[in-house]
């Protein structure tokens, strides 16, 4: 499992990072605008990004230029246009050095007896007899820039040094343009000139041109005496990228008024002045004039396409911003005070302070955050000397204590709890001469490291050994200092990458070989990526872009292609599906989605308020209404049908603006109480109460539910080590132990265990269930290929599966029985049939994934659904059932059955023609807690996802990332799961007993797991938030999180049943540790092992 061991080494490589960025700089220009408008300036910006130079990637820089209204410069892109970049400067001039920085922050350094004297991050020196003559500047970080070198000559930027050592070399020609940036030799960045005019601009390797035409300008005066001058002066008309639309500016007599690229058109309105109100208002300038200023400024924004804009004075700073459905958000910098200030649509003010001493190196630090409340969101404390901020105090008044060594490098964090005096030590870290990391170490209470992370550097302060205690992880980079292969503790390459020239990536091979190449356009857009084994493309996937550089489709090698339609404003408002269905968009005037129709031309409708989503309403007429307070939180959340409401919750929050009070209904409430932390330490639900410990670090210690009592204890790392349960039926502990290289090794419990073996890339190849010998194989390309139960020569079982050349999942077979899969063009799953040809399992579907009719072991249903995807009805051999919704979307009625609901949609009941059936109580987390028959009972417990009880059935979970899938039962012995975690079968006391299941989970044994999760009888498969349908393929309610990846939110996993699962009953998900690993994948698999109690807070979050 090469994602899981790498998981290890997050922390170390997140480490690592830090050493080499924490003095980073970004070389964004990134003025302080409203929209548009400038904050600092009366004018506005308009900026334009021609392309990011690869120079080594701490000296990454973007070329900007930007259009500034306020401005009467001419530059090398004419009048008004200006590249942060390309045209940083520094000299003398009144008052002191003026540096104007790449990135567009301008210091003023200032003398002092002949002395100049320092800023707090930069100091300024420079070569010759006095400053005032001085050609050559050199500006050095201090502080957090240390390492930082900006040389200029002329006034010209002539290079910059990273404190890596790495460094870039400005050339200019002999009339004094830039001409190019280079690094090692190479150029990233390249200009040619017509005249004074930079006409060509080269990106890495990617060229644009420019054209301009000479425009007559109208210049106001500055003086009150003074006439307006019309010069005749160069105007950027065009910017033409290779491949693309070229992007054209339109102007007045004085201003930008238009762009267009392609069907792309916005368009400015731009305050003016005429010469009479010009005079006016310089005249109003001497207080003693009597005149006062007509609030007419020349060069401010009032409209563009997005905003129209208002100014509250003549004076920068002040300004209002309104989107097209009249909302309007108000900026206020005062940058004298240090404060800024943020009214957004709904009247909720924040405001920013920000030290305004000059006597201390803090000068300009955010100083506190307060709310719309009063509130003091953040408050921050820095060294006085040196500005490193040395303590932060949050809403809740925590504060967080940081320390610093002499070098200036952070050394010690600690914490310090509202309601505390001492603090506790909680991470240090040691630094190089250099300032690179070296260590980082998690502290215990008594301020001893308990667990460490070291690191290596080459010369240029890049990590190249990482290890924690459980292995060390190899990097090494090209001569840029981009990644070039990282290699494992086993000594096999996990990634390797190729770059072009340009420092581009073009190749980047796994563990496996399998090579994913790149191929791009002259624009630099990636027009085609490769998977390659050897010398065969398995497959593809090609890139169309429209003429602005968006993408139009894409197409894959197997022809299935996913095509797009956008606005003017780039917007998505058609989408073409693979099998030739199509959803459509629409937005409102603040460009909110406002109505999707889905693949049947079904209307969902969306309105949204100042707090963001206010109601959707499906086809159906089925309103979901979110009311807020004044403050923004939510307060209510009504389910509305026909004039009747049918599912209410309502929210009530303690002063820090956290939930401490749900009520879902009559009798249904939910309470809430935290910690000093914000950890949740109590909850109730109805008579239901559930309190929870956390330990040093913040794990989850004890949780004492209803007298069950469960504690977790974990190893210097943070991976459980045992979980021990508590009940009247007695006490069980599951022991949990790791290899050298910190992968789970063993889970015990009751006598019985289960172990693991793993390769040199970190996968399962073989485990051991009580005994009982499992071997797993691998393709090429890393895909489980069998899996065997006991010996292979004579094994009690087998899986094999099959793939097509480019790994799609073909067939599998099940103890020698073969399955073949046939799946359309969007992977929703067609036909199951055997070796011979002959169908065991047929599936139709509508364009919006509604399953039409299926067909298994010969008997068809046919399925009608509404305009909202709620299933209508279903036949089979003459039988129909009726099928009824809520105004929720939940299923109230299948057949003969009703069902009734409470508790954030938990079935709380169901009666079977009109009689009682079953009733479910549910723990305090909302996992299944019992269900109760006329003729039997059954309990549940569960470990996070994870069944871990079942009456007196007991399980061990092998690690899942759908959190855990059974593999031991103490009544049915060992499980034979495939790679979904689905049981197919189980072997006890040597005999093996298989079950018959099909793709959607349909079986006949009544206590089946599926995909981990369990079957209860009148709730189909068991998941954290809802229950799936087996028989009707679909959820019993509709999506709680709205629509997470989709528009039909009653589809089980969008019927790509053969390699997703759903880890909550919320969204799906592919990431099998026997196919492939993702982050998110990672994150589950993490979850299910480490971080129990998240779950506690998932339906919070």
């Amino acid at each position: 499992m090469v994602k899981r061991f790498s998981l290890l080494f997050v922390f170390a490589i997140s480490s690592a990072l830090l050493a080499i960025g924490g003095n980073a700089i970004s070389f964004v220009g990134n003025p302080m605008l409203a929209g548009r408008a400038s904050l600092t300036e009366n004018g506005f910006v308009v900026t334009r990004t021609i392309g990011v130079a690869n120079f080594s990637p701490e000296i990454r820089i973007p070329v900007q230029i930007n259009y500034e209204s306020s401005s009467e410069r001419k530059g090398i892109f004419g009048y008004g246009w200006r590249s942060p970049q390309l045209e940083s400067r520094a000299y003398f001039g009144k008052g002191g050095v003026r540096w104007t920085t790449p990135w567009n922050q301008q210091f003023l350094f200032t003398l002092k007896e002949d002395k100049i004297l320092p800023h707090t991050e930069w100091s300024a020196s420079f070569s010759g007899d006095s400053p005032e003559k001085a050609d050559e500047w050199t500006f050095t970080g201090l502080n957090e820039k240390r390492g930082w070198t900006f040389r200029y000559s002329k006034a010209r930027l002539v290079g910059i040094e990273a404190p890596s050592g790495r460094s870039q070399a400005w050339t200019y020609d002999r009339n004094g343009r830039l001409v190019a940036v280079s690094q090692n030799g190479r150029e990233f960045i390249a200009l040619s000139y017509n005249g004074a005019l930079a006409t060509r601009i080269s990106v890495n390797g990617v060229t644009t041109s420019l054209e301009y035409r000479d425009l007559q300008a109208s210049i106001l005066p500055k003086v009150a005496s003074g006439q307006v001058a019309t010069p005749t002066v160069p105007r950027l008309v065009k910017i033409i990228a290779d491949g693309l639309s070229p992007v054209e500016f339109q102007y007045g007599e004085s201003h930008l008024e238009k762009i267009v690229q392609g069907e792309y058109k916005e368009e400015f309105v731009v305050e003016t002045e005429t010469i009479e109100e010009r005079q006016t208002n310089l005249k109003s300038r001497d207080r003693k004039s009597g005149v006062k200023h007509n609030g007419k400024v020349a060069g401010r924004l009032l409209r563009d396409g997005e905003f129209d804009y208002a100014y509250a004075d003549a004076k920068p700073g002040k300004v209002s911003v309104t989107d097209r459905k009249g909302q309007m958000t108000q900026f206020d910098f005062d940058r004298l005070k240090g404060v800024f200030s943020l009214t957004d649509a709904a009247g909720r003010r924040t405001r920013v302070f920000y030290y305004m001493r000059h006597d201390v190196a803090y000068l300009g630090k955010p100083r506190k955050v307060v709310d719309w409340k009063g509130r003091d969101v953040a408050v921050w404390q820095y060294d006085k000397d040196t500005a490193c901020p040395v303590s932060l105090v949050n809403l809740i008044g925590n504060e967080t204590i940081l320390s610093y060594d002499m070098d200036g490098n952070l050394a010690r964090v600690e914490r310090r709890a509202n309601s505390e005096s001492d603090n506790e030590p909680t991470i240090s870290f040691r630094h190089g001469g250099r300032g690179e990391l070296l260590e980082q170490s998690l502290l215990d209470a008594a301020g001893k490291a308990v667990a460490t992370t070291r690191l290596s550097y080459d010369r240029y302060r890049q990590p190249v050994e990482v290890s924690d205690g459980r292995g060390t992880v190899r990097l090494s980079y090209n001569e840029f200092g981009y990644l070039e292969k990282v290699v494992g503790p086993t000594g096999v390459a996990l990634q390797s990458i190729a770059y072009d020239n340009y420092n581009r990536p073009v190749a980047i091979a796994d563990a496996n070989g399998v090579v994913t190449r790149l191929v791009c356009l002259d624009s630099g857009l990636v027009s085609r990526v490769e998977k390659v084994l050897g010398k065969d493309v398995i497959s593809f996937l090609a890139v169309e872009y429209d003429d602005g550089g968006r993408p139009l489709s894409y197409t894959d090698h197997r022809g299935r292609r996913r095509a797009f339609e956008r606005d003017g404003f780039g917007r998505v408002v058609k989408e073409f599906l693979p099998d030739g269905s199509s959803i459509a968009y629409s937005f409102d005037a603040a460009g909110n989605l406002s109505r999707v129709l889905d693949q049947n031309r079904h209307e969902i409708a969306f309105d949204w308020s100042a707090f963001g989503l206010d109601s959707r309403r499906t086809a159906v007429g089925q309103v979901t209404d979110y009311v807020h307070d004044k403050f923004g939180l939510l307060k209510s959340v009504s389910s509305v049908q026909n004039g009747k409401t049918d599912r209410r919750i309502s929210y009530e929050y303690d002063k820090f603006d956290r939930p401490v009070k749900i009520t879902y209904g009559p009798g249904e409430v939910e309470t809430i109480s935290y910690d000093d932390w914000g950890r949740i330490v109590s909850r109730t639900r109805g008579n239901r109460r559930a309190g929870y410990r956390y330990d040093y670090w913040g794990r989850l210690a004890e949780k004492n539910e209803s007298g069950v009592v469960t504690s977790y204890t974990y190893n210097t790392y943070g991976q459980r080590l045992t979980r021990t349960m508590k009940d009247a039926k007695g006490i069980t502990t599951e022991k949990r132990r790791y290899n050298a290289f910190g992968r789970l090794a063993e889970i015990a419990e009751n006598g019985k265990s289960v172990q693991f073996q793993y390769d040199a890339q970190g996968r399962v190849v073989g485990q051991s269930l009580n005994g009982l010998s499992v071997t797993l194989n691998y393709t090429q390309l890393g895909l489980l290929d069998t899996k065997t139960w006991g010996d292979a020569a004579s094994p009690l079982a087998t899986l094999k599966y099959l793939y097509d050349k480019d790994g799609t999942l073909v067939g599998r077979e099940i103890n020698g029985k073969r399955q073949n899969y046939l799946q359309d063009s969007r992977g929703q799953l067609l036909s199951v049939k055997d070796a011979d040809g002959n169908p065991q399992e047929e599936y139709r579907y509508d364009p919006a994934g509604n399953i039409l009719s299926k067909t298994v072991n010969g008997k068809t249903t046919v399925f009608t659904y509404d305009a909202a995807n709620q299933l209508v009805s279903s036949e089979c051999e003459g039988k129909v059932t009726q099928y009824d919704y809520d105004a929720a979307g939940r299923m109230v009625r299948d057949g003969g059955r009703t069902y009734r609901y409470g508790w954030l949609d938990k079935v709380t009941s169901i009666t079977e023609d009109g009689s009682p059936y079953a009733a479910y109580g549910y723990h305090v987390d909302g996992q299944l807690a019992s269900a109760k028959y006329a003729d039997r009972q059954e309990d549940f417990l569960w470990d996070g996802l994870a069944l871990v009880r079942r009456n007196g059935n007991s399980y061990i979970n092998e690690p899942h990332p759908g959190g855990g899938a059974p593999v031991l039962s103490s009544l049915d012995g060992i499980m034979l799961n495939d790679m979904l975690g689905t049981s197919l079968g189980t072997v006890n006391e040597g005999k093996v007993r298989m079950s018959a299941i099909t793709a959607f989970g349909e079986t006949n044994v009544n206590a089946a797991l599926f995909t981990g999760k369990p079957m209860v009888d009148g709730l189909g498969y068991v998941f954290l938030i809802r229950n799936y349908h087996q028989e009707v393929g679909k959820w019993n309610t509709a999506d709680l999180l709205g629509y997470p990846e989709g528009w039909n939110n009653l589809a089980y996993c969008y019927n790509n049943v053969l390699i997703c699962y759903d880890i909550f009953g919320a969204f799906s998900s592919n990431d099998s540790p026997y196919i492939s690993f993702t982050t998110a994948s990672g994150k589950n698999y993490s979850q299910y092992f480490n971080d129990v109690e998240s779950l506690t807070n998932f339906l919070l979050d």
